[in-house]
């Protein structure tokens, strides 16, 4: 019965596949149209443009300097979420991949997908911790073009699977956050130690936990405990040393 099932899903993504596909064929024809449009009338401006001469000048501008143009292109700043979306893979078009599938294998590879786009994300916005109900809510965990949407219960299995691989642990009993592990503390130890040598910070120089939170390095915003947990492992390699019973300050021995 549970094959019957199984060949019954697999049709199903095999119809949706091809309805997608299809979709995509015609948002290519589409696009190139408007592609054909756009160059042209790029062409049309270009033969325009030595005309478009600023008549507004005062008599204190040199000579020299009238012949020549000087455009500056505003730069719009991209946000670690924009660089994100930009990264985002083609399979979150298709509808089926906002399905659990029956079948285990490709469950498994269901998991890996989406487990690796929670990584991602949290990897390029350096987000520690994560608000399961706030992140659904953001695209590609949510679709607005075919309306799907990942769901709490899906999310917390993507989490428990990242868990069960160690990269993973929820901080309360209701699964509604969690923090995730893109890095090893080890990891960020490492990174840490670079950041204060380059600095010259580590001979001589007291460092209080509060100075460490400011530098803002992708280790500055970890949880408390982690990166108290990171000091120790510096501790155990003897490249840190606590100044008082609070670890509030370290002296660093590189």
């Amino acid at each position: 019965m549970s094959t019957e099932l199984d060949e019954v899903s697999e049709k199903q993504i095999e119809r949706e596949e091809q309805k997608v596909e299809q979709r995509d064929k015609k948002e290519n024809a589409i696009d190139a149209r408007l592609d054909k449009i756009e160059k042209q009338l790029d062409s049309e401006l270009d033969k325009v443009k030595p005309e478009l001469i600023t008549e507004e000048r005062t008599s204190t501008i040199p000579a020299k300097s009238l012949h020549r143009t000087v455009v500056r292109e505003k730069k719009t700043e991209v946000t670690p979420y924009q660089l994100f979306v930009q990264q985002v893979p083609e399979w979150t078009r298709k509808p089926f991949m906002y399905i659990i599938p029956k079948n285990e294998r490709m469950k498994e590879s269901w998991l890996e997908k989406w487990g690796d786009l929670v990584l991602l994300y949290c990897r390029t916005t350096i987000s520690h911790v994560i608000a399961l109900e706030e992140l659904r809510t953001l695209e590609p965990f949510t679709n607005g073009n075919h309306g799907k949407k990942i769901s709490l219960e899906q999310m917390q299995f993507l989490i428990d699977d990242l868990i069960r691989k160690e990269l993973a642990k929820w901080l309360d009993d209701s699964k509604l956050r969690a923090r995730i592990y893109y890095k090893t503390l080890e990891e960020f130890a490492e990174m840490l130690i670079k950041y204060i040598f380059d600095r010259g910070l580590d001979t001589e120089y007291l460092i209080t936990l509060k100075e460490l939170r400011g530098f803002e390095q992708e280790w500055s915003s970890l949880p408390d405990e982690d990166l108290d947990e990171l000091l120790k492992i510096l501790e155990k390699q003897k490249k840190v040393k606590p100044m008082d019973k609070q670890r509030e300050a370290f002296s660093f021995n590189l």
